[in-house]
C-alpha cells in the first residue's frame, strides 16, 4: 500500500494539498511540536489542489462566425469546430464548494479552536483588483503586495442558461 493512497477514508496525498487556514493558524502559531508537522496529523483535513484549480468547463452556447481577421488555429477534419466555453468557477461555485470540501474535511476536531468563517461570495470587485484583471497595475502596487495572488475570470454570471449546468458539476467528482 503506497503512503499516497487514501487511507482509512482519509485523503489522499496529491502532491500539493490544502488545508483550511481556521485549521492551521491556531496550531502553528505559538509554534507546534514535531508531532504536529507530521502529514498524519495533517492528512484528515487535506483538500487536493484540484479542488481550487480545476473547475468544470461549461459549453455557453452555438458557434460564433470567427471574425474575419482573426487568426485561428483548428485541429481537426474541415468545418470541425469548438464550441464556446467558459470556466464554472462562478463565486457562488467556488463557495459552494469549499463550504462542501470544508464539511468533507471536518470542521469540528478539539484540538481546532480557531472558528471557522462563513465562505460566502462577495459582491462587487475592488479597484486595485479591477487594475491587476486590466494589466494596469504599477509597479509600486505590485512592490506593496504582501503576498502574492492569482486572480481568476470567467463571464459566467447567475443568470446565464448555463448556470444550473456548472452548479451540477462543481461537487461532482473529477
Amino acid at each position: 500500500m503506497s503512503a499516497l493512497a487514501p487511507f482509512n477514508g482519509e485523503p489522499a496525498i496529491e502532491g500539493v494539498n490544502l488545508v483550511f487556514a481556521n485549521k492551521v493558524a491556531p496550531v502553528v502559531k505559538g509554534g507546534c511540536g514535531r508531532k504536529k508537522k507530521r502529514v498524519t496529523y495533517w492528512r484528515k483535513h487535506f483538500m487536493p489542489l484540484s479542488d481550487i484549480l480545476c473547475w468544470p468547463t461549461v459549453v455557453t452556447g452555438p458557434p460564433l462566425p470567427p471574425a474575419p481577421d482573426v487568426a485561428q488555429f483548428v485541429v481537426g477534419p474541415p468545418g470541425w469546430t469548438t464550441l464556446p466555453t467558459t470556466a464554472g468557477f462562478h463565486p457562488d461555485l467556488v463557495a459552494r464548494r469549499l463550504r462542501h470540501r470544508r464539511q468533507i474535511t471536518g470542521e469540528s476536531a478539539p484540538e481546532i479552536v480557531a472558528p471557522a468563517q462563513a465562505i460566502e461570495p462577495a459582491f462587487g470587485i475592488p479597484a486595485d483588483i479591477r487594475r491587476a484583471i486590466a494589466g494596469e497595475t504599477t509597479d509600486e502596487e505590485r512592490k506593496e503586495l504582501k503576498r502574492p495572488r492569482v486572480i481568476f475570470s470567467s463571464s459566467l454570471r447567475r443568470n446565464d442558461p448555463f448556470f444550473d449546468q456548472a452548479a451540477e458539476r462543481v461537487l461532482s467528482p473529477t
